[in-house]
């Protein structure tokens, strides 16, 4: 589940750059989908996590969680970092006029 969240974030962001770069409007949806995604991503790899203490499977605790954690990191940041400056980048969007 988080590697289709994954991709469709990275996806969404992607489209979300090339519809700003275009000077289309309507782009805030692709700006609500992409942080949406991530935001689905956190949740479901939360969810693997709590599955794993459930099941007090320690060891995949121990390999997964240090390894994946400043990548997660990384991925979230950077998503969110894309998204602010193509908001930034238009002085915010006007939704309603």
């Amino acid at each position: 589940m988080w590697i289709l969240c994954t991709a469709f974030s990275l996806i969404f962001t992607v489209a979300h750059i090339w519809h700003r770069a275009s000077k289309r409007k309507g782009s805030a949806l692709l700006l609500v989908l992409s942080l949406l995604s991530v935001t689905f991503n956190l949740l479901s790899l939360y969810n693997q996590i709590l599955e794993w203490v459930r099941h007090q499977d320690w060891s995949a605790l121990e390999d997964v969680v240090p390894a994946i954690q400043p990548i997660l990191l990384f991925y979230v940041m950077l998503i969110i970092l894309i998204n602010l400056f193509l908001y930034h980048g238009n002085k915010g969007y006007k939704a309603y006029k």
